[in-house]
């Protein structure tokens, strides 16, 4: 009896261990100055912002993903006018993020960015090498707390 109750818990517990694969193998991102929540990988050094605008993700070397805010000072109409800035001469392709409408830039050395426009805010989601899919899960996951709650810097 006592083999068999051991061996129960240790299937239990072991059943209960994080699998790299499955929902466990990410961790849920908060920021409550741009009200705005993304899954992010749990293997990486996570870096926070010293002025709370978001969060880097790091695996050795260059290879990072980053997800921040800030405040739409410059009035931004949409996204497009937001990457033009930044990438004049880089191709956009539309896609959609949080259920809006988002503008994707790559430079074609690994670096990609989404730009997302939000009344009183903008959004940039990047990832300069690293883990494509990671970074594809991670962005499906982003969401937008509370649009309102942010206005024109």
């Amino acid at each position: 009896m006592r083999r068999l109750t051991l061996a129960l818990v240790s299937v239990a517990l072991i059943g209960c261990w994080p699998d790299s694969s499955g929902p466990d193998s990410e961790r849920r991102y908060v920021n409550a100055r741009f009200q705005f929540s993304v899954q992010l990988p749990r293997d990486g050094e996570r870096r926070f912002s010293d002025n709370g605008d978001g969060v880097v993700v790091r695996w050795g070397g260059r290879s990072q993903m980053s997800f921040s805010g800030g405040h739409n000072a410059l009035g931004w109409d949409d996204a497009s006018a937001m990457a033009t800035d930044f990438h004049p001469t880089l191709p956009q392709r539309p896609v959609r993020v949080a259920g809006r409408s988002a503008i994707e830039v790559a430079n074609g050395d690994g670096v990609r960015w989404i730009y997302l426009i939000d009344g009183g805010a903008n959004y940039t989601l990047a990832l300069e090498g690293g883990d494509a899919l990671a970074f594809r899960r991670a962005c499906d996951s982003f969401r937008i707390l509370n649009s309102r709650a942010i206005r024109g810097g």
